[in-house]
């Protein structure tokens, strides 16, 4: 979503909105707003748990923790 039909794009996509009434029929300042407004999520740990790196040695064991949670 680097440049501006990408950003539209996904708003309307985000609301269900077409590309005609993101012009034309809500005002841009209110759609900024919504953006603001919207929930976010911080992606930190959560757990304050280290970060697993991924090496050769451990690429196994990451494997088979990520297919667990499937």
């Amino acid at each position: 979503m680097n440049s501006p039909y990408g950003r539209r794009g996904a708003i309307c996509s985000h609301f269900g909105w077409t590309y005609q009434y993101l012009k034309e029929g809500i005002a841009w300042a209110t759609v900024q707003k919504m953006m603001l407004d919207a929930p976010q999520y911080d992606i930190k740990n959560d757990k304050d748990e280290p970060d697993i790196e991924l090496t050769t040695e451990n690429a196994e064991d990451v494997a088979n923790y990520i297919n667990s949670m499937m």
